[in-house]
């Protein structure tokens, strides 16, 4: 997303990053105060921040662009004329952006905000990274399939037990038998 674009055409004063499936304008702490649908170009706010003034005129000012314009923001990644590599472990995968300044609040050219903890400034950093989170999530489910083995053979167990002292069962099988004659 054109996000330095379009924070040229409607400077909003307000941190513009791309949401993936929506161009999102927001602070630090509330990232969605005004989103705007890649696909429908539609505009959204929550109810909660009732009347402003300031969102108002930004909503009117992102009214008044053209459709093509606001579909190709929406779309097209931003040209930087003195790019910096910027690495990311984004949808399983290292990828590589650019960036004119390693800074946070900044975005990279897709529109994505780069955090000092997962954007990178060199292709090893974000390897080491990314092999962490990895590790970090695999455990994470082993441990998870870990209790959840503990949890089933425990209900298991019951259920043996349950078999074997259960009156009513023990009678069933016993007709059952019969039956089989």
């Amino acid at each position: 997303m054109q996000v330095r674009r379009f924070e040229e055409l409607v400077q909003t004063g307000y941190i513009v990053q791309n949401a993936v499936k929506y161009l999102a304008i927001g602070s630090a702490y509330v990232h969605n105060i005004i989103t705007i649908d890649a696909e429908t170009l539609e505009i959204k706010t929550p109810t909660c921040i009732g009347n402003s003034e300031e969102l108002a005129k930004i909503i009117e000012t992102i009214k008044n662009l053209p459709d093509d314009v606001l579909k190709e923001i929406l779309t097209a990644d931003d040209v930087i004329e003195n790019p910096l590599p910027v690495f990311m472990w984004r949808d399983n995968q290292i990828q590589e952006t650019q960036t004119e300044d390693y800074e946070w609040p900044n975005t990279d050219n897709k529109g994505f905000i780069l955090y000092e903890n997962t954007t990178f400034k060199t292709e090893k950093e974000c390897v080491e990274f990314a092999r962490s989170e990895i590790i970090y999530f695999l455990e994470g489910v082993e441990n998870w399939a870990a209790e959840n083995v503990r949890e089933a053979q425990k209900v298991l167990d019951w259920i043996k037990e349950y078999r074997k002292h259960d009156k009513y069962l023990s009678e069933i099988e016993a007709k059952y038998k019969e039956a089989q004659q």
